[in-house]
């Protein structure tokens, strides 16, 4: 067991991937120098497969990083970690020594989390670590005295432990553990690139000198003053996991069909924000998505909205731009994977991996499905045959967008568009202190930017320097794109990236998410629930199709 190695932890094989050592498990206690021993020998080869490693380590074990100091004396908190197990089970089904380590963690929890193979996981977690893809995220990288690991792994064990102690102390007497630790690990998947970086900077830095577990905390109060509203939405994710299954096959859900909806409950004629009574209709059969669909309330009625033009569009390698707009019926296909989800492939060329857990919603109010609705509607009560789907629609591919609304302005006179890159990153120099800005992320081009990238200064609304970050130049299918690798302030999902693109002579913003940014799953009900939401928010019941 590594980070350095723990002494004093409680390790076993969590067959019921409860992410909880019971009591008839296989489980032992590690040992100096983080050995400890398993038998294995009366669990199915498949199941052994299927299983996770998990390892307790509370706050008296002992890290060798502190020189014989238990976790409490060292001022760290205790942590969870796991491993797959069938990254280390032999050919005859016995187990091997298997290292358990921060790294092999983010491993599990992609499988976990995201219905992901073994492989794809690993791919992914090199990709959030800015690690090599022929990195072995398994190997024991303290015997081997790999020193970047070592570093990433020091950084991911105190962040988890310290996310978790601050999810605990927030959830007071209704602490859950298996939520805190799964809280912990999504927040290290969206946020370790940002967290080594800070760390990275506050080493080097002469007037910041800061503690990892002070970086962590300046962290989650980064973008609100307060932990709080980051710490909820942690919760909230785990709690999607802990409160619901994985679907043993998500074809049957598209098959079954599934709903959503928008503004049930709200008065559109008195908001002062964007407000349409909508829901929507997916249904597919033999391997095609033959509905799908939006209705939009018109009086007493649903009326189907008319596929109006986009104005994104998205580069497809092999194709270059082309339209993101709703595919005919018929148009997109679907087929199963070995993991139980499946791939959808759009009209445009696009594919997207889908997987869903299922929550029996019979007799649960909305607020406890961690729905969320307006005040006062927290304790509709959905009726009995209600399912809850919670669906994740993750593209297998780096996403690239543009919004062809509105071209990039020079800023002269804001009359003539820019027609190339190197135009873009000259006028916006840091030399001229010009700065641009686009969602919310203020960004000016440093000197010996080469044609295949360089850096940017990131500037705060006050004009004051707060940190660089690099970006990228790419061509795609012969079209042109540059790529800010800096978070978003006003980012709607986790792990977009300001990017520009140029399309027909023009350049125009977007964004840039990579294939391995952790995805978010959104909500969908079945027709049962659909019309129990609907009938709640006064508004009539789904057509008949």
């Amino acid at each position: 067991m590594v980070d350095g190695y723990i002494e004093g932890a409680t390790v076993c094989l969590d067959l019921n991937a409860n992410q909880a050592c019971d009591a008839n498990e296989p489980n032992a206690t590690s040992k100096a120098g983080g050995t400890y021993s398993l038998d294995v020998s009366g669990v199915d080869a498949d199941k052994l497969k299927a299983a996770h490693l998990l390892t307790v380590v509370p706050i008296d074990a002992k890290d060798s990083d502190d020189k014989g100091l238990t976790l409490g004396k060292a001022g760290k908190q205790a942590f969870n970690l796991l491993a797959p197990a069938a990254a280390f089970v032999n050919s005859d089904g016995s187990l091997k020594s298997a290292v358990i380590s921060p790294l092999t963690t983010l491993v599990s929890h992609e499988m976990i989390s995201g219905g992901n193979t073994l492989e794809t996981s690993e791919k992914y977690v090199r990709s959030r670590l800015d690690l090599a893809g022929d990195t072995d995220l398994h190997q024991d990288f303290v015997a081997k005295d790999v020193t970047d690991l070592k570093s990433k792994a020091q950084m991911l064990a105190v962040a988890m432990g310290e996310v978790k102690a601050q999810v605990l102390e927030y959830q007071g007497k209704e602490q859950n553990e298996r939520d805190a630790f799964l809280a912990a690990l999504t927040y290290l998947q969206t946020q370790a690139a940002n967290l080594q970086k800070a760390y990275d900077d506050a080493k080097t830095a002469d007037t910041l000198k800061k503690t990892l577990v002070q970086l962590v905390a300046d962290e989650l109060k980064k973008e609100n003053g307060s932990a709080k509203p980051a710490i909820a939405n942690l919760v909230a994710e785990a709690k999607k996991m802990t409160s619901s299954t994985a679907a043993a096959s998500v074809v049957a859900v598209l098959e079954q069909g599934f709903y959503t909806a928008e503004a049930v409950f709200e008065d559109c004629s008195q908001a002062s924000y964007y407000c349409v009574h909508r829901y929507s209709q997916v249904q597919g059969s033999g391997g095609k998505i033959n509905l799908s669909r939006d209705y939009k309330l018109v009086g007493s009625s649903w009326q189907l909205e008319s596929n109006t033009s986009s104005t994104t569009w998205v580069l497809v390698d092999g194709k270059g731009w082309v339209q993101d707009s709703n595919c005919p019926d018929g148009t997109v296909t679907y087929v199963a994977d070995s993991t139980g989800g499946a791939t959808i492939k759009s009209c445009n060329g696009l594919t997207e991996k889908v997987t869903a857990r299922m929550v029996d919603a019979s007799g649960k109010t909305l607020k406890a499905l961690l729905l969320y609705p307006p005040e006062g509607h927290e304790g509709v009560t959905m009726p009995s045959g209600s399912v809850l789907y919670w669906i994740d629609l993750a593209r297998t591919q780096d996403e690239y967008q543009i919004y062809t609304g509105s071209k990039v302005m020079k800023p002269q006179n804001y009359t003539s568009a820019f027609s190339s890159l190197d135009d873009y990153i000259a006028t916006y120099s840091t030399t001229k202190k010009n700065k641009d800005n686009w969602d919310g992320l203020n960004f000016t081009f440093d000197e010996n930017g080469t044609s295949s990238g360089g850096k940017v200064t990131l500037w705060s609304n006050s004009g004051k320097t707060i940190g660089s970050a690099d970006y990228e130049r790419r061509k795609i299918s012969g079209q042109e794109v540059l790529i800010i690798k800096a978070t978003l302030p006003d980012a709607e999902r986790n792990g977009e990236w300001v990017m520009f693109g140029v399309k027909d002579g023009f350049v125009y913003n977007g964004n840039f998410r990579s294939a391995s940014a952790k995805k978010s799953s959104y909500p969908f009900f079945n027709k049962t629930m659909i019309n129990a939401i609907l009938n709640a928010g006064n508004k009539p019941e789904v057509l008949s199709n």
